[in-house]
């Protein structure tokens, strides 16, 4: 199922492993978690 989500744009490839994208997070109609800066 990974390359279709990489594909339609629901994952991306990070250095830190697969990252939901906006595009899932809006599909899947859940709140986006906030991100941590480095000093957070």
């Amino acid at each position: 199922y990974e390359p279709f989500l990489i594909q339609e744009g629901y994952i991306k490839r990070t250095s830190r492993g697969r990252e939901a994208t906006e595009i899932a997070y809006k599909h899947l109609k859940i709140p986006r978690p906030k991100t941590q800066g480095l000093f957070d």
